[in-house]
């Protein structure tokens, strides 16, 4: 228990800055947003954020932090929706009915995803490559679907973005590996380590 106590306190300053970036991940798509750009594709900036913490997250030592981290961003965000929608306008827009809650879903999966397959599972590289298909796999079709149909519209091209991008398969795979081939290990924030990876 003592163990898990100082591996939680040793990772606090990485905690505070995947926090930050996040943070200022959220402030830039304000600034975006307010600048005229529609919140379909500002909220992207969202995604980058997101999916930068969640990359980040894999060199904690404990998947708790990881879960302290998404559940406060799940509760900052879902207080924002109802209470100050304006403060979260980049990622959710203004105007929008309070049941679209898609900027709370985002941090809110990542609960779940990082109990069942870091904590329980003992699989990190799983948990990661998942929520980093969701972040930046999902931030790559709206991208597309923005370039293609010139709006928020769901459609073919945005789904072959989604099969075929070259950030899922890049990212997710090769997250997916690292640990499993020697590569780079949870927990070593402080002497991040990448060793010769062998695939077959």
């Amino acid at each position: 228990m003592e163990q898990i106590f100082k591996n939680i306190y040793g990772d606090l300053p990485l905690v505070v800055l995947i926090a930050g970036a996040v943070m200022v991940g959220l402030w830039v798509s304000n600034v975006v947003y307010d600048r005229g750009v529609p919140n379909y594709i500002s909220r992207k900036i969202g995604h980058g954020a997101g999916g930068l913490a969640f990359l980040a997250s894999f060199v904690l030592a404990s998947a708790w932090w990881p879960i302290i981290i998404s559940t406060g961003f799940t509760l900052l965000l879902l207080t924002a929706h109802f209470i100050r929608p304006k403060a979260v306008r980049g990622v959710g827009g203004s105007g929008r009915s309070e049941r679209i809650l898609a900027e709370v879903w985002f941090p809110l999966v990542a609960v779940p995803v990082y109990a069942i397959a870091w904590l329980w599972l003992k699989h990190p590289e799983a948990a990661v490559a998942c929520l980093l298909f969701m972040a930046w796999g999902d931030g790559v079709t709206g991208l597309v679907r923005a370039q293609v149909y010139k709006g928020p519209v769901k459609g073919m091209w945005g789904s072959v973005a989604d099969a075929g991008s070259v950030s899922l398969h890049i990212v997710g795979v090769s997250t997916a590996f690292l640990d499993r081939r020697g590569g780079f290990r949870p927990g070593d924030g402080d002497r991040v380590v990448f060793r010769r990876i062998r695939y077959f």
